[in-house]
């Protein structure tokens, strides 16, 4: 009878019409949906691959001011302490930002300007 009914009306057809319609919009969202998160997610491992090379620099660059503090004082230790106790520092500092908020923020605007390029470009 609903059939019939459409049929009479040609309301059918725009009811298909707009079953495709809605879904080809779903589809678009979830496209540009995908979009995003590989953006953010490409940008994340980026950033991951940076910060792992800075640290492993950091490393070698602290060995080596010690080594070079241990020959300046003439003692096999001294360098390694004064490098730890600027590390200590370097890592308070850290902390002091992090429980404040501020490395949140930035970390924050991050992903949203990696979001916003995403949108700029379409």
């Amino acid at each position: 009878m609903l059939d019939k009914l459409l049929d009479i009306l040609k309301l059918s057809g725009l009811l298909e019409s707009l079953k495709g319609y809605i879904d080809t919009k779903i589809r678009v969202y979830v496209l540009k949906l995908e979009n995003r998160v590989s953006r953010v997610m490409a940008g994340m491992v980026m950033l991951l691959a940076f910060i792992t090379t800075a640290f492993i620099c950091l490393i070698f660059m602290g060995v080596g001011l010690s080594m070079w503090l241990n020959s300046y004082f003439g003692n096999h230790y001294v360098g390694f302490f004064i490098t730890g106790g600027v590390f200590f520092i370097l890592m308070l500092w850290f902390a002091v930002n992090i429980s404040s908020g501020g490395m949140h923020d930035k970390v924050r605007d991050v992903v949203k300007d990696l979001m916003r390029r995403d949108e700029e470009e379409e």
